[in-house]
């Protein structure tokens, strides 16, 4: 039997099997179709304060907008000194270098100060009101082991101790002293405050019921602290079960999770029985999360049974009034594309911020966003709900061998159109690729899939230059009438097309993991793959068009070293560079080049009109660049094309990287690439027709200039 149509009919089995592993992600994405709002209660506090309305109202508020929850964070010392409780808090090293003070200690607090007892890095509180007294009390010996603390009731105001450590302190800028010459002596950085005054504490049980009564539901947020993570692990799932016992899903507050390290176990029991969901917070460069401990470890043992949020963080809140809106448009904007394309579910709500960090009061336009934001969401299915989780789904092994083999033998053909392999090299390139994948995945599976995911979007972007290249061949000098020309186009775009967007999903099925979709891990080599695929469009192009028979990419080196340029070209090459820095730069998960605002208006115009918003460097640079590449090879020149081939290879390799995004539902990036295709075959047509006029203007103006 033919080997060429066993390789052929692998592939092609190996590309079905890929569409078919995507169904589990599909399913997934198909079941989150809820979002919702939690609001941060301390800034609706000073929401209300700076609005002259009582927090009470805006919850109501808010509620009435579709909000369902609000946060509720433990009190901490400092949250409790900011209300104004009567009892007062100093590191004892203020007692201790001030004797004055010092005497106002009860007897048996300065007795252990001069016993060593209490240094100077513990935490001196004394209370002046019995009932606050109590409530701080009871939190800190429900909280934390009892070598934590020491409690003084042997005189009217009470005391608690808590037991500092050097590494809790906070410390002020270091000072330079100086003697009168200048010369430097010593330097210095005392300590001024204590991470202990953000200690969780106890819940206000009062702003509890006010949430409650004003119909939204409360999220309690723990606060850890790793040296007592074990009582505090216990005291929280005792208060979920007993005053919150609806809770489905947690944001943790702090540095790590409630019972980090030693009660971390207790808590996956509890949040396991229970069905609750980790909450995972975007970072804010968008591309992964807040680091805290124990979190990620925590989601895996859940089996990735975890929701992604967003938090508003200051930079968002002011957005109001940009980009020639009225209002908080930008905001909207911005909370939208956080669902529709992070797979965020749940915005954790702050309120916008109106200049010089005063808060934003104007309720329409609050009710604006709400509303908007509803309508635009409802387009995809995504309604206001209990947030949906991401749930669990992984490629195995045997998924990733199968669909590994349509890459290993895309590759090696692909290799064979620039060198000259006989069918005995590819079988050998054939045998030794397959090992090596089938030991690749064996020992190490998940670089394996980063690896088929990256090759895949090389392969496949560079197949769509070879074929697009090497049919343009057929019309090199061959000046076909306009019609003819365009009727050939479209048929090499749209099948250039198709092949990067079978890429995409190749590609894709590769990493289509829970952990994907949470951003916990991401696609890597993004910047690498952009870039492969225009060199090997160069190669390709240098190889079928501009070669000749006699010629190799070594002599072709040669002759480009010695050629004259002139200093137009020079010119246009330095301009393309400029743009390829531009496109790099701008490509992959995080990126240093911000857009123009003139390109934000015009992503905002389309994100309000179309369903997805199609990618810029697609339907106005890459489309059209094919579209004038195969009119300047009808013409005959064999210079000018290769800028625009390179245009036309950014196209080959944008659409396989829009879905490297992987947090992005299959759908969108699918719906954002047919918008980019239809955009692009309008403008290519336009620019090709545009690019006849002008070369028919400049050949009549040179003829009457020679004439």
């Amino acid at each position: 039997m033919n080997l060429k149509r066993i390789y052929i009919g692998i592939i092609a089995l190996s590309i079905i099997f890929s569409f078919f592993f995507l169904k589990d992600r599909i399913e997934i994405e198909n079941n989150m179709k809820h979002y919702n709002f939690v609001l941060d209660l301390e800034e609706i506090v000073k929401l209300a304060n700076d609005s002259g309305k009582s927090t009470e109202y805006w919850l109501s508020f808010f509620e009435n907008q579709g909000v369902g929850f609000a946060a509720l964070t433990e009190e901490t010392i400092y949250s409790l000194k900011e209300a104004g409780k009567n009892f007062e808090a100093r590191l004892a090293s203020d007692y201790i270098k001030n004797p004055k003070e010092f005497l106002t200690l009860p007897e048996a607090i300065q007795k252990d100060i001069n016993e060593k007892k209490i240094d100077q890095f513990d935490l001196i509180l004394n209370f002046y009101d019995n009932q606050f007294y109590e409530y701080f009390r009871n939190g800190i010996v429900s909280r934390y082991e009892k070598s934590f603390f020491n409690i003084y009731e042997e005189e009217n105001n009470p005391y608690i101790v808590l037991e500092g450590r050097y590494q809790d302190m906070i410390f002020s800028s270091e000072v330079r002293y100086l003697d009168v010459t200048g010369e430097g002596l010593y330097t210095s950085n005392e300590p001024v405050s204590s991470i202990l005054f953000n200690i969780g504490i106890d819940y206000d049980m009062e702003k509890f019921k006010m949430i409650q009564d004003t119909g939204l539901s409360v999220v309690l947020r723990p606060i850890n602290h790793v040296d007592y993570s074990q009582r505090i692990a216990e005291n929280f799932i005792k208060q979920l079960a007993t005053i919150n016992p609806e809770q489905k899903f947690i944001l943790f507050s702090g540095k790590s999770i409630a019972g980090y390290p030693a009660g971390t176990q207790a808590l996956f029991e509890y949040m396991k029985e229970h069905e609750i969901s980790p909450v995972m917070i975007e970072n804010g460069e968008q591309r992964g999360h807040i680091v805290q401990n124990g979190l990620s470890s925590l989601t895996q043992n859940l089996n990735y049974d975890a929701i992604r949020a967003f938090t508003m963080w200051d930079f968002v809140r002011e957005r109001v009034q940009q980009y020639n809106y009225t209002g908080a448009e930008e905001i909207e904007n911005t909370l939208y594309r956080a669902i529709t394309e992070r797979n965020i579910r749940i915005i954790y709500f702050k309120p916008y911020l109106d200049g010089d960090y005063k808060y934003f009061t104007d309720e329409q336009e609050y009710e604006k966003t709400f509303h908007n934001l509803e309508n635009r969401l409802g387009q995809h299915g995504i309604a206001l709900g209990d947030p949906s989780p991401v749930s669990y789904t992984r490629v195995s092994r045997t998924k990733t061998f199968l669909m590994s083999l349509s890459v290993i033998l895309l590759a090696i053909y692909l290799l064979r159109k620039l060198i000259k392999l006989d069918d005995l090299w590819i079988h050998i390139f054939t045998a030794i690729g397959v090992l090596m994948s089938a030991g690749i995945i064996f020992v190490a599976p998940d670089l394996a899939k980063k690896a088929f995911a990256f090759a895949a979007a090389v392969v496949f972007s560079s197949w769509a230059a070879y074929y697009f290249i090497s049919m343009s061949t057929r019309i090199i000098g061959g000046n076909l009438n306009i019609s003819k020309l365009l009727r050939m186009a479209l048929s090499l775009v749209i099948t250039s097309f198709a092949i990067s967007l079978i890429g995409a999903y190749v590609s894709t099925a590769f990493l289509s993991e829970s952990k994907y979709l949470l951003e916990m891990d991401i696609f890597r080599g993004v910047k690498l793959s952009q870039v492969v695929p225009i060199v090997f469009t160069v190669m390709i192009y240098l190889a079928y068009v501009y070669m000749k028979n006699e010629d190799t990419f070594v002599s072709i080196f040669k002759k480009m070293l010695m050629t004259n340029i002139r200093v137009f070209y020079v010119l246009i090459f330095a301009i393309i560079a400029y743009i390829g820095y531009i496109y790099i730069s701008r490509t992959g998960h995080d990126s240093a080049v911000q857009p123009l605002e003139i390109e934000m208006i015009l992503r905002n115009f389309f994100e309000r009109n179309m369903l997805a918003r199609p990618r810029t460097k697609e339907f106005l640079i890459a489309f059209p660049s094919m579209f004038i590449y195969l009119y300047t090879i009808n013409k005959g020149y064999r210079f000018v094309p290769i800028v625009f081939a390179i245009g036309s290879a950014i196209g080959f390799a944008s659409i396989i990287n829009t879905f490297s995004h992987i947090r992005t539902p299959l759908y969108l990036s699918t719906i954002r690439s047919g918008y980019s295709l239809f955009l692009g075959l309008i403008l290519g047509i336009i620019a090709l027709l545009l690019a006849d006029i002008i070369l028919k203007l400049i050949s009549k103006y040179m003829r009457r200039h020679h004439a």
